[in-house]
């Protein structure tokens, strides 16, 4: 459970966590509306956590898979295959968001997750990184 805190969901929540760390500080009226939660994840920065995620599990599988005398498990193979997939689809996504930024304010008539679309896929990308990475690290000790 621990290894589970400190390489899943800390490096997920750190960004909102340190938003509450600041909304303290006696900030002037335009840097205190930047303080919205969805401020330091609305551009796609979920996939800079999804990248070290699919890199960790990378590592991890070829470390291991170089001291078993046998294939490891299809299981843990199709899991290689798409930390690799998802590896390159969160980079072009952070590069996305980041020359394409979104407007912390949703403009009306647009919905939600029309307008914070880069986070609602980094966001999908964190999580399934995070699910590839405990397949290959569970599976592999």
């Amino acid at each position: 459970m621990g290894w589970f805190l400190v390489n899943i969901v800390v490096p997920l929540l750190a960004p909102v966590f340190i938003l509450c760390l600041l909304r303290p500080l006696p900030l002037p009226a335009p840097a205190r509306t930047s303080l919205k939660w969805i401020t330091p994840v609305k551009d796609g920065q979920l996939c800079w956590v999804a990248i070290t995620f699919c890199a960790s599990a990378l590592h991890e599988y070829g470390t291991a898979a170089s001291q078993f005398v046998a294939p490891p498990a299809a299981l843990l193979q199709v899991s290689n295959g798409l930390a690799n997939v998802c590896l390159v689809m969160s980079s072009i996504v952070a590069a996305g968001g980041a020359l394409y930024p979104t407007s912390a304010e949703k403009q009306m008539g647009v919905s939600w997750v029309r307008h914070f679309s880069c986070f609602c896929v980094s966001l999908f990308f964190a999580l399934a990184s995070a699910f590839l990475y405990a397949i290959i690290h569970f599976g592999m000790s």
